[in-house]
């Protein structure tokens, strides 16, 4: 065969391959969604922790009887990914997160599928972060217009299944008159080795307080209970 006809063959061959995709893409975008719902923040507090993971009211419009996503994570690679799956009317499931898979999971869908097994839904890709949870106290005690805070701080550690003293945690004491909504900050803290901090300071008004403890790379922060003093 000569040079010019087997560039002719070739390019006839090409010709149906490049119309696919734009079709196949135009398909897939005319059909219906089917969407998982997972939680934005998964706090990891016991060896395995439940998550509750729900399939969309638009699954079932959309004849979806069994649907799967797979978790990904390209940082944190395990053997066994978490997966949701809903198979011919189920619309939850609980999952038992193990408490070393951390960091940011995406879910990747793997099919939408109808009683013939056909595809008939786009699957969105939502994502989770996961972290270890944390708790966070403020005590309140006061001496004429001197008052003294103290906070406490502790977080999940999963390789010995309990709550430990969050050593270093960052956060803020914040105060509010009583009966506002707004949160104002008083001081910066920074926990000792023991989860504590201490800070005294005068004021002749009775205030409701608190700390908030930011996020860490793998430890979830947030707010004490209320006190007022």
């Amino acid at each position: 065969m000569r040079f010019g006809s087997a560039l002719a063959l070739a390019g006839l061959a090409a010709a149906p391959m490049l119309a696919v995709p734009a079709t196949a893409q135009a398909d897939v975008q005319a059909l219906p969604p089917c969407t998982l719902l997972v939680p934005a923040k998964i706090r990891v507090v016991t060896p395995n922790t439940a998550v509750t993971f729900r399939e969309g009211a638009d699954c079932k419009r959309a004849g979806v009887v069994s649907s799967s996503w797979r978790a990904y994570n390209p940082d944190n690679v395990k053997p066994f990914p978490p997966t949701a799956r809903f198979e011919y009317g189920s619309t939850s499931m609980v999952h038992q997160w193990p408490d070393h898979y951390w960091g940011l999971w995406r879910f990747k869908p793997q099919w939408a599928w109808d009683d013939d097994v056909n595809q008939v839904a786009t699957q969105n890709t939502p994502a989770t972060w996961v972290k270890m949870g944390s708790w966070a106290q403020v005590t309140a005690t006061r001496v004429g217009s001197k008052v003294t805070l103290r906070t406490s701080s502790a977080r999940y550690a999963h390789t010995s299944n309990k709550f430990v003293a969050w050593a270093g945690s960052v956060g803020q004491l914040q105060y509010k008159a009583p009966g506002t909504t707004t949160w104002k900050p008083l001081k910066s803290v920074k926990s000792s080795s023991l989860g504590k901090y201490a800070y005294t300071y005068t004021s002749a008004a009775a205030r409701d307080y608190r700390v908030y403890f930011v996020d860490a790379t793998l430890i979830w922060g947030g707010p004490s209970a209320t006190v007022r003093k």
